[in-house]
């Protein structure tokens, strides 16, 4: 025969734990941490789904920018955050656009058009800065690899960097060698290349080991990502770099990473 439930007072007399700890324990842990969750909203993380994104791709390709900025809008206004709008809605956005150029279903002239009005919704949508006044973290280079043209994905790092509160140079190349004179005359703590092309390592590893020979600072972190690392297993070392990024906000807390105070030098 099943056994009946405990009355109240034998529960209470069998406890191991005081009453009046628990007592405390519900009022100044358990209440208050339900209580924050309610003032949070308690929800899950809100993210745009894939027919935003396509139709996002769609509108970056018409005359007028409005039908994209009010979609934007719109996903910000249901609870997307600004960097979950950049990763999840503009980034996909700028791939399926780099699909439809890879499949000819876009000319030059309307891929350039689409990437134009992404840029124009980033500016639109800046992530949060730090304090006026407030010290720069240190100096960043952000650059594609020499001839490459993609800054889409580049301008977006630059984000995540000056809310992190690093101050921002972002330069293209031509050639190798433009970009050694550049860091020979300019102290920066890190620089960080954009990789579009999967064929990139060779040229990537050179030009690692030219930029550190030249650089006005001889601690100077490299790192590197895109989209022509993702698919490689290259470990960073083998290509001369400090770290490879697998995503924007990955390069702020990577430069922070290798940012010791024994690596800094006065410009």
């Amino acid at each position: 025969m099943p056994s009946s439930r405990p009355s109240h007072d034998a529960v209470n007399g069998q406890s191991h734990v005081p009453r009046e700890l628990l007592r405390q324990a519900i009022t100044h842990r358990v209440v208050p941490a339900l209580l924050g969750r309610a003032a949070n909203g308690d929800k899950a993380r809100v993210l745009p789904g894939e027919s935003s994104v396509l139709a996002l791709a769609q509108h970056i390709l018409s005359e007028s920018i409005d039908p994209a900025r009010q979609l934007v809008r719109a996903q910000l206004g249901a609870g997307v955050s600004t960097e979950d709008v950049y990763l999840h809605l503009l980034a996909p956005a700028a791939r399926v656009l780099g699909r439809h150029w890879e499949s000819d279903a876009c000319n030059f002239v309307e891929v350039t058009w689409g990437m134009g009005q992404l840029h124009q919704l980033l500016r639109e949508h800046p992530l949060s800065r730090p304090a006026a006044g407030t010290a720069a973290v240190g100096q960043v280079l952000l650059c594609p690899m020499p001839g490459e043209q993609h800054t889409f994905g580049l301008a977006m790092v630059a984000e995540f960097l000056l809310q992190a509160g690093w101050l921002v140079q972002r330069q293209q190349f031509a050639s190798q060698a433009e970009a050694v004179v550049w860091v020979k005359q300019h102290h920066v703590h890190v620089v960080a290349l954009s990789v579009g092309h999967t064929d990139s390592a060779a040229p990537l590893a050179e030009l690692a080991r030219a930029l550190r020979r030249a650089s006005a600072n001889p601690r100077v972190a490299l790192l590197a990502g895109g989209a022509g690392l993702h698919a490689s297993q290259t470990p960073a070392a083998s290509l001369g770099l400090d770290a490879l990024a697998e995503a924007a906000p990955d390069v702020p807390r990577l430069a922070a990473q290798y940012l010791q105070p024994n690596r800094i030098a006065k410009s």
